[in-house]
């Protein structure tokens, strides 16, 4: 890690303001080209940059057709697709340049929380207030497992690198890894043997090794290197670009905006 010294802080550089309530996520695409929030005004937008020399972000589609909150969005690995889960119990399938509907996915019996793409894209997997994993097909939209891993919602769902591993995260502060193509819980992975509070986020590593988890309890660990101010809300989501020193983050209660950090050059 770098010392404080030679740290160069993140500011605010832009903010967008096209959602008319509160923001739930948002998500770069693996390419970087393409930012993705989803809001409880039952919407998703999608964010490109103007140019290729510029780091600034303009609108580039509206996604409509949920009936209730938009909780989750994912890009496919080539970001033609993007998927969503709502609160209206359905997971949808979107072509990105169109902002077409392809799919809607019935099956969960109440909130979907999460959803994201296996890397391969050939697999959704949603997570749910019903307690419930679904894995999709995305050609056929059929659902091709039914995973019953937690006594609490599925609040996070992640895949490794090559797909053969998932990784769920839920309110009743467990965390397990699963086999993809069996649906086989491999391992259970507990924080505190006394207390486990809610798990609110998962995510592999890029070299798939570790996981990183976030839990509804206030704690993080390691140092603390900046504090990054300007929300009026709590912050629930934050998306690093893949390839800029660029943070985006989206935030509930009175805040509507997706605010776009960078860090300074030299």
């Amino acid at each position: 890690m770098a010392s404080s010294s030679s740290y160069k802080p993140y500011t605010l550089s832009q903010i967008l303001t096209s959602h008319q309530r509160h923001i739930f996520a948002v998500k770069f695409s693996s390419s970087g080209r393409l930012l993705a929030s989803c809001s409880a005004d039952r919407t998703i937008l999608t964010y490109g940059f103007t140019n290729s020399d510029s780091l600034t972000l303009s609108p580039m589609q509206q996604y409509v057709g949920h009936q209730l909150a938009v909780s989750d969005v994912a890009f496919s690995s080539d970001s033609r697709f993007l998927v969503s889960s709502s609160d209206d119990k359905t997971v949808r399938l979107w072509d990105v340049p169109t902002g077409s509907l392809i799919k809607t996915l019935h099956g969960h019996g109440s909130y979907v929380f999460c959803v994201n793409f296996q890397p391969d894209s050939n697999i959704i997997a949603s997570g749910s207030f019903d307690e419930t994993i679904r894995m999709w097909d995305v050609r056929s939209g059929q659902c091709v497992k039914r995973i019953t891993p937690h006594s609490q919602a599925v609040s996070a769902i992640d895949f490794n690198g090559d797909g053969t591993l998932m990784v769920s995260g839920s309110y009743d502060g467990l965390c397990r890894l699963w086999d993809v193509s069996t649906g086989h819980c491999m391992k259970t992975l507990i924080f505190d043997v006394d207390e486990n509070p809610p798990v609110s986020y998962v995510k592999f590593s890029p070299n798939s090794k570790m996981i990183l988890v976030a839990t509804l309890d206030n704690t993080l660990s390691r140092r603390m290197v900046q504090k990054m101010e300007g929300h009026t809300g709590t912050v629930i989501s934050v998306s690093c670009h893949p390839s800029e020193n660029m943070i985006a983050s989206g935030a509930i209660d009175y805040d509507k905006t997706v605010k776009i950090w960078t860090q300074q050059k030299d």
